[in-house]
């Protein structure tokens, strides 16, 4: 594997004293999922029946790995529809919009793990968007800034730096931002 120029990892290897190597595909049916791989401090030469042996484990591993992930997936699930009855019995339990949307705040925050949620509640005749609660925000000066309502009217014509929320409703869509800082010249100040 030293002299290997398809072996990104080489230098490792020559500091590990490791000479031989193979990998076998863990598959499930036909998708890669993984690769599995050996190394040898001795040169060896190529055994096929080891080889064969290898790639029908990986097989095997295969399914075993799909088969967790669905079961992952299924508690997730489970997890989510647990949290969506809770919030629909606090709903129907409770006439008082705070107290239903602080359950749904709570569980909210928990089951998608956010570092900081909110809700925003849109005023016609302001035009404007106003808090009513949020979990996890940290700074002192985060109380001030999330009770300001968001005017729509500031996030048209391209003004549209912490309007998220304002686009949402302007467009009636869902709105996806990766990375805030990058659209945002004023956060963090």
């Amino acid at each position: 594997v030293t002299i290997d120029p398809n072996f990104p990892r080489a230098g490792i290897a020559i500091r590990e004293g490791l000479h031989g190597a193979f990998g076998f595909p863990i598959m499930n049916r036909s998708e890669v999922i993984g690769v599995m791989e050996f190394f040898s401090q001795e040169i060896r030469q190529p055994n096929n029946a080891l080889l064969n042996m290898m790639s029908a484990i990986g097989g095997q591993i295969g399914l075993f790995i799909k088969r967790k992930q669905a079961e992952e997936q299924t508690q997730t699930h489970l997890r989510r529809l647990s949290t969506l009855r809770e919030i629909d019995k606090a709903i129907i339990a409770s006439l008082d919009l705070q107290m239903t949307l602080d359950i749904f705040l709570d569980k909210a925050f928990i089951q998608l793990q956010a570092d900081a949620i909110d809700i925003l509640l849109f005023d016609s005749s302001m035009q404007a968007l106003l808090y009513i609660g949020g979990r996890g925000f940290r700074t002192n000066n985060t109380h001030h800034i999330f009770h300001a309502p968001i005017k729509l009217s500031e996030c048209h014509a391209g003004n549209l730096e912490n309007c998220h929320a304002g686009r949402a409703v302007l467009e009636q869509c869902n709105i996806y931002v990766q990375e805030l800082k990058k659209v945002c010249k004023n956060c963090g100040r």
